[in-house]
């Protein structure tokens, strides 16, 4: 959905279903920083979950692509066989390996 969709289709959709259905925002206009830090940042919701998804998803692309690289590595291997889980070499060799190409982007 963050890559395939373009940020204004999404943006529109955002404001259909949360400002429009639900008004749990306002649909448009920024409320100003004279109204309170609170009024601001929530009418900055929308823009800001707009703007960062796709980012997002493409950021998601990347990590899922470096960490299928890392789990075959020799050092997943060996953890594995010290007697780490899946689950624990994972989060303690895995992701922190996986984090250099999403950390450079």
């Amino acid at each position: 959905l963050g890559v395939a969709v373009p940020n204004f289709w999404f943006a529109m959709i955002l404001v259909l279903v949360f400002a429009i259905n639900l008004r749990w925002f306002g649909a448009g206009g920024f409320a100003g920083w004279d109204d309170g830090l609170g009024t601001a940042l929530h009418s900055l919701t929308l823009p800001a979950i707009a703007l960062a998804l796709p980012q997002a998803a493409i950021l998601a692309r990347v990590m899922r692509s470096a960490l299928l690289d890392i789990l075959g590595e020799d050092f997943m291997r060996t953890a594995r066989a010290r007697g780490l889980t899946r689950r624990q070499a994972l989060w303690r060799h895995g992701l922190r390996n996986a984090m250099i190409p999403v950390l450079t982007i």
